[in-house]
């Protein structure tokens, strides 16, 4: 069973920072015996800083609010001894919490032990073990290849069994006609005496030939339909992350809304889930954002303080159905004529004569939002306009309907598989000839934690990008020379070069592309990175993976 985004994040987390642990005590041993060496304590430090914010992405409130504490006894002064035996022990206790519940309670008497122990340090009380704390190993992992990733698939294995069992079945079958073909020729080529002589043996050979060309043509057919289905996953593996979404949105919103979820079993082709997905959670977030009322509007309307938004999946005819609705304020039709009117889409007369499912229609157009202002979530007028998009690319088709006041529901229909694309020998074609797995664009991606690059990446893939990851800000710079991204999404402190290195060397080329940093530093350190040049400055504390989608949906334009 695929696991959801945040159970994946969980898990990744667990075999990185046991990695980081290992590292983090070899090189805090190192510290002691080379007190005077600078880039040792400046690479701890490091270290524990990224444990800190992997560990926010990944949910270990805790584990990263001892990883500040660690920083908090580092910065005293990393090379006192009446220290380091605090800080082996946060490293031990960080080791221990990790394969715990990600929201373990503050009161959890392992951390509150260890807040002793760092207090009695902090105030001159406390002597060091003998010997640090070893880090007990999580997973034996190989170092991630940040350079290519191959797009994995889980497979059942009685599907394996009948792929394995239909390819020897193939195969013994042609093995049969060539042993055919092999007596005929020898025959043939023996024979002495009056050919008609031989013609039942002829016959007797074409017809077996012909039966087993038959066999062969069912053989490969249950062949293809056994590979097809190799690609066949649950739906549920896309709906894992959209409840986690939801809620985050909700969060930042001050809203309360239920995800109702029906049709996750059933199973389509991995293509298929994997450019359907995103107009989906577009929707669901949409429906979130814009259709759902904050408490207090629902509580004067007289609806339940908690929002219901239904996600109802289905297949018939060749075609995979879902429906999107919320229980919310509905669509202001007049609203969205008057905006067309105002944004110059249709002159005033124009959008009144619309009836109102071409006015609906309206809000999948490019650029359009009722939003006079642009927040993290709305007023771009993007998202509306991808799902329709991308849903066409598809050979399928998005609508809406409402009831102001009561529902939106989105219905979204597209066929169940994905057409084969023919080879092109030419590069000049229009944008309705553009294959499906063609790029939106490229983004460069450069952070040192293989965790939150892991991360990103796997959401701008997934966005439909090409993405270039850099472990630190010198290889990032190579690869912006080698060739130019669309947009580059970078760390700030990375080894080698940092990431206000590589912005400064990315503008003194010249270059305008889009740079967003994505960082645990604070506020101070993101007005420099601006000054610099960078574009826009996220937390990652505070990470949601809309943002990411926002981010993609400012600073790169849809190819035309």
């Amino acid at each position: 069973m695929a696991l959801g985004m945040r159970a994946r994040l969980v898990g990744r987390f667990r075999e990185i920072s046991a990695e980081r642990l290992e590292r983090l005590n070899r090189l805090f041993a190192q510290m002691q015996e080379r007190p005077a060496d600078v880039e040792l304590a400046i690479a701890v430090k490091r270290e524990i800083h990224t444990v800190k914010g992997e560990a926010r992405i990944a949910g270990f409130r805790v584990i990263a609010h001892v990883a500040h504490e660690i920083e908090d006894l580092l910065a005293v002064d990393p090379r006192t001894r009446l220290h380091v035996g605090a800080i082996f022990a946060g490293f031990r206790l960080i080791q221990q919490l990790a394969p715990m519940a990600p929201d373990i309670p503050e009161t959890e008497p392992l951390v509150v032990a260890w807040r002793q122990t760092a207090g009695a340090a902090l105030e001159g009380g406390f002597e060091p073990p003998l010997m640090p704390f070893a880090a007990e190993p999580v997973a034996s992992m190989a170092p991630p290849d940040t350079h290519k990733r191959e797009p994995a698939l889980e497979v059942k294995v009685e599907r394996l069994d009948r792929v394995s069992s239909a390819s020897a079945d193939l195969v013994a079958r042609i093995r049969r006609s060539e042993e055919t073909l092999a007596r005929l020729q020898d025959e043939l080529r023996h024979w002495e005496g009056d050919v008609s002589e031989i013609r039942p043996l002829v016959d007797a050979a074409l017809a077996r030939l012909v039966d087993e060309s038959r066999a062969l043509s069912a053989s490969a057919a249950d062949l293809e339909d056994g590979l097809t289905s190799l690609r066949f996953v649950p739906l549920s593996t896309m709906f894992a992350r959209f409840p986690i979404a939801v809620a985050d949105i909700a969060e930042e919103l001050g809203k309360y809304v239920s995800l109702e979820i029906s049709g996750g079993e059933i199973e389509l082709d991995q293509r298929v889930i994997d450019r359907v997905g995103e107009p989906l959670l577009h929707l669901v977030c949409n429906a979130v954002d814009h259709g759902v009322e904050f408490p207090e509007d629902r509580g004067r309307a007289d609806k339940p303080v908690k929002a219901i938004i239904s996600l109802q999946a289905s297949v018939s005819a060749g075609q995979l159905e879902v429906v999107v609705s919320d229980d919310g304020r509905g669509i202001d039709v007049s609203e969205v004529r008057a905006a067309v009117a105002w944004r110059g889409a249709l002159t005033p007369r124009e959008a009144m004569a619309l009836s109102v499912p071409e006015v609906l229609d309206r809000i999948f157009d490019p650029e359009f939002s009722t939003r006079t202002d642009v927040t993290t979530l709305s007023g771009r007028g993007v998202g509306l306009a991808i799902v329709r998009d991308t849903v066409r690319q598809l050979g399928g088709y998005v609508n809406v309907a409402t009831v102001q006041g009561q529902s939106t529901t989105f219905t979204l229909r597209v066929p169940t598989t994905v057409a084969s694309q023919p080879q092109r020998q030419s590069t000049g074609v229009t944008s309705s000839q553009v294959p499906l797995s063609a790029p939106r664009g490229r983004i460069l991606v450069v952070d040192d934690s293989a965790f939150t690059l892991e991360l990103v990446v796997e959401v701008f893939e997934r966005l439909g990008f090409e993405v270039i990851a850099a472990m630190d800000g010198r290889e990032g710079l190579d690869r912006f020379e080698d060739s130019p991204p669309d947009l580059i999404f970078t760390d700030l402190d990375m080894p080698v070069l940092d990431g206000f290195g590589l912005i400064r060397g990315v503008r003194s080329t010249g270059s305008k592309i889009p740079i967003v940093v994505f960082t645990t530093r604070g506020a101070t350190d993101g007005e420099r990175a601006m000054a610099l040049g960078a574009d826009e400055f996220l937390k990652k504390t505070a990470y949601r993976e809309r943002q990411l989608h926002n981010v993609v949906a400012k600073y790169i334009k849809e190819p035309q």
